[in-house]
């Protein structure tokens, strides 16, 4: 009895918090240092810009995941990244009224 009344309350959390995230999508848009476009490329399968698709919660959460994927980890192969994002097909912005690019 216990592990069904866990279940369906689990079941029930998961729609109810389902119900109130959105879709947070990132495009990550990525110039490679010379030479190394092979390497920095492969992680949007050889493009230079590919979408991320997270579950967020608030249109905050999405511009933070977006910041967050703005760190270049592999200064020698990837010069820059930058990021743009649309929560629930919304532009999110930093606050300034034309600037909705990440980097």
């Amino acid at each position: 009895m216990r592990l069904l009344l866990g279940i369906i309350i689990a079941i029930t959390t998961a729609f109810a918090f389902s119900a109130w995230a959105g879709k947070c999508v990132i495009t990550e848009n990525r110039t490679a240092c010379k030479g190394q476009e092979a390497t920095c490329f492969e992680k949007c399968a050889g493009k230079l810009s590919c979408d991320i698709t997270k579950v967020v919660g608030a249109e905050e959460s999405c511009k933070k995941e977006a910041i967050k994927n703005c760190t270049v980890f592999r200064p020698g192969i990837t010069k820059i990244k930058k990021m743009t994002a649309k929560f629930d097909d919304k532009a999110v912005t930093d606050g300034t009224p034309a600037k909705s690019e990440f980097s």
